[in-house]
């Protein structure tokens, strides 16, 4: 069991431990201290993974004998060890290329296939400027991409791809004595050769974006229509990262040390894959070694995560690296729009870039859509090469002098020139996606002797104004300011503008831009500036961005934290919410944008919309319908592993019937949790029909099904809880029947179902496998045991000193097990009896005492729980403060109809009195799913339960209690 643990938590490679020594040190010392630790007898294999810029060894070790956890701890209290983790496993970020999209849409986008105008690069604006290739003093441009290789047969690469004219290939020599034989056409770090034209499916479509040969009259045209394109093939685990990282510095630092002899001009690396969810502390390592790229002059850049995940609060890697001299990448549709599959972070995530089905190279000589946060980053590590070959020299002078200082540069020229938009504000640190144009125009600005401002911020002060600011910028003595409606073609110029400047009479709810002009000494003025864009107050949109946590760390299982967008048009906010099959809504009022939504149902799901009372005093419409659910117990808070990273272009699980249980879904975007949206019961060995519905986009895949429940409840899916097993992928539909056996826990649990396109499903990701497209989904089920169906309580003859329980026959069960207790006593004080009958006679009773009787059944291999089956009663008694004769009257008495019922329940109530009334339900599983409290008349009173449509088949305790009665009632639904 434990190893089944570790292969579905693994990230890592296991039995390796890299560690950073000081230069020319080997880990001899640190062997002898490790086997003085764990033992004589143990093994410890070393290699060294690099000497430069870091001095870096793998310690190998078997993992099954020593805790590899106690050994990483115990290597990283070692003198002489600077730095020690383990050797984690990168996984590819890739997405299926869609041979729909026909032109470069990233370029220039005029709308088509759904884009929207404008939604681009720019670039056609910055190719006038320059197109790549040599620097102003005549330098190579390399660009590095570190991934799978490169298809050698791809005629648009022309002669774009890097040649190591140092090595001579193939003698097997060192010739340029850069620590790498025969590196002549790159390095290929899993062979060490430079064999780099092995693979490449991935590789060439990321290549293409940053340099395919352009204007040459075939094929696509990278960001860069001529750069060398310096290919290594690496990236499989943490060391080999380590190794491709180290080949693009060591050829740079030969290059400055050289000035330009030897090595390459490179300026900056691309790496489209990563570790999902990685933590930068748990990988020192990597993250220092951005820095030492930094120091010898190159930039890189990140893709981050292919998941709609918080990299701030979730991690990854290497995109959540501190390092200045990383550029973390999102993708951006062509809509302009994050794309949903995609990480974000103000603090991690730097810009986005367009990188969703762009059209570029692909394998065997092809072309074709590519995409995920791989499609955009090389749009990034393009534009940076672009950026040197620009025609000033003091870039030049900057970068030979100060390289480390250059690579900033460029970064920072990449941030700050970026389109912003409001959406990304939370987003993006820069609040952007890339502009080419924007970031040539920007470096043409600072290596001016009149720039305009970098940095222009604005800021609504009331409904008709708003309040600009700006940094001011060298040499400026005065500027002017200049403003317009975004639809409007005349300015609004004002001559010597001084920050801050307040532009009054606005019309609400129009998208302005305001622009600033630099003047100089000597009459010399600068361009306008980039346009600062803001909307003014006045448009009162519905709130947006609803957002909810049912993290128990948070709220209660009964609870759910709603948040929103912030809006300064926003003076308060009207909050419903209602069951989602309900008809009833709630309502609550907040100042704020967050609420916590209490007092709700265990494991369901609610609609809430909310309305704002707005600054121009009108009510806003309603925003989108948010669908929360509450927690589901263990399903919510136990730990379970991340399912694969799929991709469902043309595939997805369409519906799943489990014994007559229906979740029908759709396309999830390749997974989707729905623990609370469905009631689900597994019935442990009974036999269970089973169907699935593939979906389909047009073309019918092979897909391959696994369903696994964690029957055991203790957060990981074992080999033993797969209780389905395709065996093979198919396009068929599932239509079969499915016995869930083996040890369980009764209650609350997770089923996850995966369907993989021509491949095994796992249950957990495994960066080792290569699935890319399918959908997963995960349900909270309640596992029902063979014992727990059909008992309840029938009679209870109550006397003084004892009472009588009468209760029905459980078929498969050997005995019965009934304990009662005063209601005012405690857990720890049930008595109880076991019978064989369908009865028992409990005493001694005090008189004139309340007590709860509760009722299980004891089957062969199953008992069943307590909750679901009790009843109050009140002993009786000369002594009581009421007589016999009105004990035996009782306050209510109540039938519920139809029993056995479909959807409608409703309960009939019978009352002797005037008063309130507590209605609860309970499963069988002793959980509430239903309450309300009632005022009762005297005579007949017809209460309907609004939420019993929503119930699972199964059995159902109704109890009703008042000040002066109890009763309680089984009712049984059977079927939805």
């Amino acid at each position: 069991m434990a190893l089944s643990i570790n292969a579905q938590k693994l990230n890592f490679r296991q039995g390796q431990v890299l560690v950073e020594l000081k230069k020319g040190d080997t880990p001899r010392s640190t062997i002898n201290l490790l086997q003085n630790e764990f033992g004589s007898s143990y093994e410890f294999e070393i290699s060294q993974i690099i000497a430069t810029p870091m001095n870096v060894w793998s310690i190998s070790f078997d993992f099954a004998r020593i805790n590899e956890r106690r050994l990483l701890e115990f290597t990283k209290g070692i003198r002489e060890v600077y730095n020690a983790q383990f050797n984690h496993i990168i996984k590819q970020r890739k997405t299926p290329d869609d041979p729909l999209f026909e032109d470069q849409w990233q370029y220039i986008n005029i709308g088509q296939d759904g884009g929207i105008e404008n939604a681009d690069l720019d670039i056609d604006d910055a190719w006038d400027i320059t197109t790549g290739g040599l620097t102003i003093s005549g330098d190579t441009i390399v660009a590095c991409i570190i991934d799978d290789g490169i298809d050698p047969n791809h005629a648009d690469f022309g002669n774009n791809l890097w040649i190591n004219h140092g090595e001579i290939p193939d003698n097997n020599i060192d010739d340029d004595g850069n620590g790498y034989v025969d590196d002549y056409r790159g390095w290929d770090t899993y062979d060490e050769s430079d064999e780099i034209f092995q693979g490449g499916s991935h590789g060439t479509s990321v290549a293409g974006i940053v340099g395919a040969k352009g204007n040459n009259g075939i094929g696509v045209a990278g960001v860069n229509w001529d750069v060398k394109l310096m290919i290594v093939r690496g990236g499989g685990d943490e060391a080999e990262a380590l190794a491709s990282y180290a080949y693009p510095y060591i050829m740079r630092k030969m290059y400055n040390d050289s000035d330009g002899a030897e090595g390459a001009f490179v300026v900056t690396t691309n790496a489209s894959w990563g570790v999902n969810y990685g933590q930068p502390d748990e990988a020192p390592l990597w993250c220092n070694f951005y820095d030492s790229l930094g120091v010898v002059g190159i930039i890189s850049c990140g893709a981050t995560s292919n998941i709609n995940i918080n990299i701030d609060e979730e991690g990854d890697l290497p995109t959540a690296c501190s390092s200045d001299y990383l550029i973390s990448v999102s993708n951006v549709t062509r809509t302009g729009e994050k794309e949903t599959a995609a990480g974000y972070g103000i603090k991690s995530i730097d810009l986005g870039a367009f990188g969703s089905d762009v059209y570029t190279t692909s394998f065997n000589n092809q072309y074709s859509g590519f995409g995920g946060t791989s499609g955009a980053t090389p749009h990034v590590t393009g534009a940076a090469a672009l950026i040197y070959s620009m025609p000033h020299p003091e870039l030049m002078e900057l970068t030979k002098s100060n390289p480390a200082e250059a690579a900033l540069l460029i970064k920072n020229i990449i941030l700050n020139s970026v389109k912003k938009d409001a959406q990304f504000e939370d987003q993006f640190l820069s609040s952007g996606v890339l502009n080419m144009k924007n970031a040539l125009s920007l470096v043409s600005n600072i290596f001016s002797d009149c720039p305009f401002p970098l940095v222009v911020e604005t800021e609504n002060l009331n409904l008709d104004s708003t309040q600009v600011t700006w940094e001011s910028s060298l040499n400026a003595n005065n500027y002017n300011l200049r403003y317009k409606l975004e639809t409007d073609s005349t300015w609004v110029v004002v001559e010597n503008a001084s920050s801050p400047f307040i532009i009054d009479n606005l019309a609400e709810c129009g998208m302005y831009e305001v622009q600033i002009q630099s003047f100089c000494d000597m009459d010399s003025s600068s361009d306008y500036s980039f346009s600062e864009r803001f909307v003014s107050l006045g448009c009162c949109n519905a709130p947006g961005n609803l957002q909810y946590s049912n993290d128990p760390e948070e709220v209660s299982d009964n609870s759910i934290l709603v948040n929103w967008n912030e809006d300064q048009d926003h003076l308060s906010y009207m909050v419903q919410y209602k069951l989602t099959e309900s008809e009833t809504w709630d309502t609550s009022f907040v100042d704020v944008n967050t609420i916590t939504l209490e007092g709700l149902r265990f494991c369901s799901v609610y609609d809430i919309v909310i309305s704002a009372d707005c600054i121009t005093g009108v009510e806003t419409s309603k925003s989108d319908t948010l669908q929360a659910a509450t927690s589901c117990g263990t399903c919510t808070t136990l730990d379970y592993c991340t399912p694969p990273d799929l991709v469902n272009a043309g595939e997805w699980i369409d519906t799943i019937i489990l014994d007559n249980q229906v979740m029908g879904t759709g396309p999830d975007g390749g997974y989707m949790n729905y623990s609370g949206f469905f009631n689900i019961e597994v019935k442990i060995g009974t036999e269970i029909p089973f169907k699935l519905l593939k979906g389909f986009d047009g073309v019918d895949f092979d897909e391959w099904v696994k369903v696994w429940i964690d029957l055991d409840a203790d957060g990981v899916f074992s080999e033993e809880e797969l209780v389905f097993d395709e065996g093979e992928a198919t396009a068929l539909d599932i239509d079969t029947v499915i016995v869930v056996n083996g040890e369980f826990n009764p209650g609350f649990t997770l089923m996850r179902v995966g369907m993989v396109f021509d491949g095994e499903p796992t249950a957990c990701d495994d960066p080792e496998s290569f699935n890319f497209f399918g959908e997963y989904e995960d349900y909270c089920v309640e596992l029902i045991g063979p014992c727990d169906y059909g008992l309840s309580i029938e009679d209870l003859n109550v006397q003084a000193t004892e009472a009588t329980v009468t209760f029905t026959m459980v078929d498969t069960s050997i005995a019965y097990n009934v304990r009662y207790r005063r209601v005012d006593e405690t857990e720890d004080d049930w008595e109880t009896i076991s019978v064989i009958d369908t009865m028992a006679t409990i005493s001694p009773l005090d008189e004139c005492t309340e007590y709860i009787v509760q009722v299980r059944a004891v089957c062969d291999i199953d008992t069943s729980g307590f909750m679901a089956v009790e009843s109050n009663f009140t002993t009786k008694g000369e002594g009581c403060m009421v007589g016999t004769d009105d004990l035996d009257l009782a306050a209510f008495s109540f039938s519920a109809f139809p029993n056995p019922f479909v959807n409608e329940l409703n309960i009939n109530v019978q009352s002797e009195i005037d008063g309130p009334v507590d209605i609860e339900v309970i499963n069988i599983s002793g959980q509430v799913v239903s309450k309300m409290n009632k005022y009762l008349s005297v005579g007949d009173n017809k209460i309907g339960i609004q939420d019993s449509y929503q119930w699972s088949p199964g059995i159902y305790l109704i109890k009703l209690r008042s000040e002066n009665d109890q009763k309680s009632a089984k009712v049984i639904k059977i079927s939805n």
